[in-house]
């Protein structure tokens, strides 16, 4: 059930320790700094591998309290102790798409990018596809794969364009390939 769903869910981010005494997670967010996490909202936690004791389909959790500073800290209801949180961990925290605020005309989701051809700026011939994305503390990196495969910073001076209509990004190379 789980991994049908899992195509409306994105990736908010993972958890690989427990914080405090009473139950709680620092949470490492893709993105701390538009996170729609709050009190109330409910999250679906996916382990990351054998060590933790969630089901593989994964299961439902209500944040119980967020706390935002140098680090995101979660609570869940019904877990209360530094035991009950260490069981859970490792494990990634993702929310239903439709849980989260509408984007404005300009904006998109990275996971939005996923298997959009990406096409030479140049010549407009096709040369990958997109297959992934990850942030590398300074910016979101795609990760593309074809011709062309390399991984490249998401920002302007090597990505000009996006069109989702007709499903494409186009690419500057870089001057060393």
């Amino acid at each position: 059930m789980m991994t049908e769903q899992k195509s409306k869910l994105i990736h908010l981010g993972k958890v690989t320790k427990a914080h405090g005494i009473k139950g709680e997670f620092k949470v490492n967010l893709f993105n701390r700094d538009e996170s729609c996490l709050k009190k109330g909202i409910r999250l679906t936690l996916l382990p990351l591998d054998s060590e933790s004791t969630l089901p593989q389909s994964g299961e439902v959790k209500k944040v119980s309290s967020v706390k935002f500073g140098n680090y995101t800290i979660v609570s869940f209801e019904g877990l209360s102790s530094r035991n009950d949180a260490e069981e859970l961990i490792p494990f990634s925290v993702y929310i239903e798409e439709e849980s989260l605020p509408p984007l404005r005309e300009d904006e998109f989701y990275f996971k939005d990018l996923l298997a959009l051809n990406v096409l030479d700026q140049e010549s407009r011939k096709e040369i990958a596809v997109v297959k992934g994305f990850y942030e590398n503390g300074a910016q979101v990196v795609l990760q593309l794969e074809g011709e062309l495969t390399i991984d490249l910073p998401f920002v302007d001076s090597f990505f000009p364009e996006v069109n989702f209509k007709e499903g494409y990004i186009t690419v500057i190379k870089p001057e060393e390939l």
